[in-house]
């Protein structure tokens, strides 16, 4: 009983979050909008494109996670975006960018790396718990084999996810050289 207690309240505190969070997107878009501009990382109709999507798939996320509505796909999608999160968040600290992240809406403050990134650990552990096996629940341990069977695939997208990143700041760092170099 005190397991399944914990797992509900994990997952209606992601739920309410996820929520909060598309919510207060949501209520100034435009500045959403900047702050993904401040990464760096799309052109920039993919960044209008993110903004606008972005904040309703949270919340349709947070509503789904909190009443428990198709939850295995929701946690791995919630997963999937703590993870994409994670990795913008370490390419624009790679390359030293001044950022506010737009996490929970509009801020004048400058995002801080390293909290920032301990709070996404903190949610993908979270999340990495609550997965469980389809049609079961969620009272197996962390490592049982279909679980291990989740996390080397979330292992291996977070590889491809950075390898994109790396791509994606060295062609940065390319055009940056490039617009310096004289004619």
């Amino acid at each position: 009983m005190i397991v399944l207690l914990f797992f509900l309240t994990i997952r209606l505190f992601i739920g309410v979050l996820f929520l909060y969070s598309g919510a207060q997107k949501l209520r100034d878009l435009q500045a959403f909008r900047q702050a993904i501009a401040t990464f760096q990382l799309l052109p920039a109709w993919g960044g209008e494109l993110l903004a606008t999507i972005l904040p309703e798939i949270e919340c349709l996320l947070g509503v789904a996670l909190f009443t428990g509505i198709l939850i295995l796909p929701v946690e791995v999608l919630l997963f999937a975006l703590l993870l994409l999160f994670s990795g913008a968040l370490i390419s624009a600290w790679i390359r030293k960018k001044t950022i506010s992240c737009g996490c929970f809406g509009r801020s004048e403050q400058r995002t801080e790396f390293l909290p920032a990134l301990l709070r996404n650990l903190l949610l993908i552990l979270l999340m990495a718990v609550l997965i469980s096996p389809p049609g079961q629940a969620n009272t197996c341990p962390l490592f049982s084999p279909f679980k291990l069977v989740y996390l080397l695939a979330f292992a291996i997208t977070t590889l491809l996810l950075f390898c994109w990143f790396a791509v994606q700041m060295a062609y940065s760092l390319l055009q940056e050289i490039h617009t310096t170099l004289p004619d």
